[in-house]
């Protein structure tokens, strides 16, 4: 009997010959984020030439350049928020920016003392999280200039997605924090990843299900499950 699995990867090859190219600038450097719109179909990349750029995408997949904007230098990771009218961005500047689309003037919102290497934007709790090579995961209220909560890592940010009231970041030296945004000021749990190489890529859920890789030569995965979080005493 066939395995669903395998019918899914199937049907998955089948189609990628219906792919589509992002009408990207010739003189384009390495992608090293993208981020889709949760209201409307736009599609926002960040590159080590230190642009964050924005297309529209229509219903057949055909992409249309929209603007764009510049950092200081190589951008990192990118973020939409939950209404998908702004876009955040951070990076070796180590600015964080916030772009409200429509307008091509960018502002600080974040700051940190190295490189921002991921942004998330919890709409739930209406913050933005930092996580950053300077071993801090920062909170923003972005109606102020300063941070409203500052949380010490073991090691680097190497990787952060976040998914309700939850916020996993992955760190160098294979360290995983969780952390409840319920009560964001105490780390929620920690543990050390079995994988044998450095977390390398952002985490993904499936839908309650972070997802954690690392890289040398080929890939390796670990699920980190989560029901509920209990109530922390």
């Amino acid at each position: 009997r066939r395995h669903a699995g395998m019918s899914f990867f199937q049907e998955g090859a089948r189609k990628a010959t219906e792919d589509k190219l992002v009408n990207t600038p010739d003189n384009l450097d390495g992608i090293s984020s993208i981020s889709w719109s949760p209201r409307k179909n736009l599609l926002v990349a960040s590159s080590w030439d230190s642009r964050v750029m924005c297309w529209e995408i229509s219903s057949r997949g055909e992409s249309q350049p929209k603007a764009f904007i510049n950092h200081d230098g190589p951008v990192l990771c990118t973020a939409f928020s939950g209404d998908g009218t702004r876009v955040f961005s951070g990076g070796v500047d180590t600015f964080g920016k916030m772009w409200v689309l429509g307008q091509n003037k960018p502002s600080n919102v974040a700051k940190h003392d190295s490189p921002i290497r991921h942004i998330r934007y919890c709409p739930e709790f209406n913050i933005l999280a930092t996580g950053g090579w300077d071993k801090k995961v920062l909170y923003w209220d972005l109606r102020q200039q300063k941070p409203a909560l500052t949380m010490k890592l073991p090691e680097r940010c190497y990787a952060m997605d976040s998914l309700g009231n939850l916020l996993v970041v992955g760190c160098a030296g294979r360290d995983v924090c969780i952390y409840d945004l319920k009560t964001p000021n105490r780390l929620h749990k920690s543990e050390r990843s079995t994988l044998k190489n450095q977390a390398s890529t952002q985490p993904s859920h499936f839908p309650s299900i972070p997802l954690i890789s690392s890289i040398k030569f080929h890939h390796s995965f670990k699920f980190h499950q989560f029901h509920q979080i209990p109530p922390i005493p």
